[in-house]
């Protein structure tokens, strides 16, 4: 699928930033260079977002706190990545390989939702490797804690930020949420594959700005299978 059709099914809008005027009564040449002119903008927006708004890493036993947040997000237009939303998707994948592109990658933010059991628990700890290394290289603010113990997070900077589930409230947990992700984006219509891991994109944004990107590798196809996102915490 070209990008320009992809881009139609965002809403065919974008921010007045990537806008670019028009090329009717210019040269054929003009006019050449402003359609992949537009058409690199339009990848380089695309680009700047990311599939999910944020990430729920929670262990098993905290899931009834996690998911009070997760749903309440999901009912405000937010894309939110919640393992008990997506137990079909999920089903018969590559678990490891998934939530390593899912916490290190395709989101905005990751709630790490901080216990005993956290700590504890493979899975958690998986995700909080890539979520923290996330945070060091590309995002400071990536990691957004919610503590409901006093439970250290190893590789954790304890100077972070965090909110105390035992002093605020579920609904000023999600109105402090709601200021942090801003106005909803809601998800990409696919999600990006293995193609387009950090690196890719990296490399693809970087072709951009040299202007010699060829209308052939615009049209490539950097989208991957559907990404609505099984139960493995234990």
């Amino acid at each position: 699928m070209a990008v320009n059709q992809r881009f139609e099914r965002t809403g065919g809008q974008l921010p007045r930033r990537y806008r670019t005027s028009g090329a009717a009564g210019r040269s054929s040449a003009t006019r050449s260079a402003t359609s992949i002119a537009a058409r690199i903008v339009i990848v380089e927006y695309l680009m700047d977002q990311y599939y999910y708004d944020i990430a729920f890493s929670y262990a098993g036993d905290d899931r009834q706190f996690a998911f009070a947040l997760s749903q309440r997000l999901d009912a405000a237009g937010f894309s939110v990545f919640f393992d008990q939303f997506e137990l079909a998707r999920l089903w018969g994948n590559d678990l490891a390989d998934e939530f390593a592109k899912i916490y290190g990658e395709r989101s905005r933010f990751c709630l790490m939702i901080i216990s005993c059991n956290y700590v504890a628990k493979v899975w958690p700890k998986y995700e909080a490797r890539f979520a923290i290394s996330r945070m060091l290289q590309d995002r400071p603010d990536y990691v957004l804690p919610v503590r409901l113990d006093d439970s250290q997070v190893p590789g954790l900077p304890f100077t972070t930020g965090y909110l105390d589930a035992r002093v605020q409230s579920l609904e000023d947990i999600y109105a402090l949420l709601l200021r942090k992700l801003g106005k909803p984006r809601g998800p990409l219509p696919h999600a990006i594959d293995a193609r387009s891991s950090l690196a890719w994109t990296r490399k693809l944004q970087l072709a951009q700005c040299s202007q010699r990107l060829s209308a052939a590798l615009i049209s490539f196809n950097i989208w991957g299978r559907s990404s609505k996102a099984l139960n493995c915490r234990t």
